[in-house]
């Protein structure tokens, strides 16, 4: 399994369906992932921008494929 973690900008051009091919092509049988930051700033962008239930939806179908990668809160400040 080849995992790719797409920041934000490559993220929302898929979402926008505006992907370079090029790029499309080499994700073509990868594992997408976001980290918990990219998650948090597309739902920011939806609120900013007042989506509608569509494309609500939309996303959530994405995120539904789309691999949040886990994170740890735990500090260590020793």
């Amino acid at each position: 399994m080849s995992l790719v973690v797409l920041d934000t900008d490559v993220a929302s051009a898929i979402l926008r369906g505006r992907l370079p091919d090029r790029l499309r092509a080499r994700l073509v049988g990868k594992t997408l992932c976001i980290t918990f930051v990219t998650l948090a700033e597309l739902t920011k962008w939806t609120a900013l921008r007042s989506w509608g239930p569509r494309k609500l939806a939309d996303l959530a179908q994405w995120r539904s494929e789309i691999v949040l990668l886990p994170f740890d809160e735990v500090f260590d400040v020793s």
